[in-house]
């Protein structure tokens, strides 16, 4: 893991100019529990900014990734403004002028703890991720679709989270509204929870 940048540098050196990054895959680690290769999708070209950050599709944060220098000025890094889905941000715009190369071998040790202050207030990441969304529909840094698809995502998420915090089912009913107003259910969990939510509503005469 130690020569994790120098071979990442020679590969990097060994590709062409219009190449922005040679991104890897990690060891994931879990506490109190076994160590797991987090594997991505080898690309050598340009991308699809659908799978970025997408599971299998193309590593969405920056650790993953070893940059070419000359790209991030050209780039003008981060967007200041977000504090979610920066390197989403970041990737995508880069991907508009530049190719990638992936290498399936593991570059790095990621520590996940589950008390992250995300986690806490799930409020935090979901306004965090429709601001990265405003951003990729204003900058056409995504289709249409697939803003479609990560907002529905995003709400999905966030029920989730409310329900295992055991919130009222009140306050989780607009987001359930709204994920399937986006999109209708693809499969059977969000179709059950579809059918659920109307159920209630029916039962208590929400609308």
């Amino acid at each position: 893991m130690g020569e994790s940048l120098e071979w990442r540098q020679k590969t990097l050196d060994s590709l062409g100019k219009d190449y922005a990054s040679v991104y890897c895959s990690s060891i994931n680690c879990f506490k109190n529990k076994q160590k797991i290769i987090d594997e991505v999708n080898e690309i050598d070209g340009e991308i699809d900014g659908c799978l970025v950050g997408r599971k299998k599709g193309l590593p969405g944060g920056s650790p993953y990734h070893f940059f070419r220098k000359k790209v991030l000025i050209e780039s003008s890094g981060y967007h200041e403004s977000l504090k979610f889905n920066e390197d989403f941000e970041l990737i995508l715009r880069i991907s508009k002028r530049w190719k990638f190369f992936g290498v399936n071998r593991p570059g790095f040790i990621r520590h996940i703890r589950d008390n992250s202050w995300s986690n806490t207030d799930p409020y935090i990441s979901y306004n965090g991720v429709e601001s990265f969304l405003d951003i990729a529909l204003k900058d056409e840094l995504l289709p249409m679709i697939e803003i479609n698809k990560r907002r529905k995502d995003n709400r999905l998420s966030l029920i989730k989270k409310l329900l295992i915090q055991r919130r009222k089912f009140k306050e989780v009913i607009p987001y359930i509204d709204e994920a399937f107003d986006i999109m209708y259910p693809k499969n059977i969990k969000e179709f059950l929870l579809y059918i659920l939510n109307r159920m209630i509503k029916i039962i208590y005469g929400l609308k």
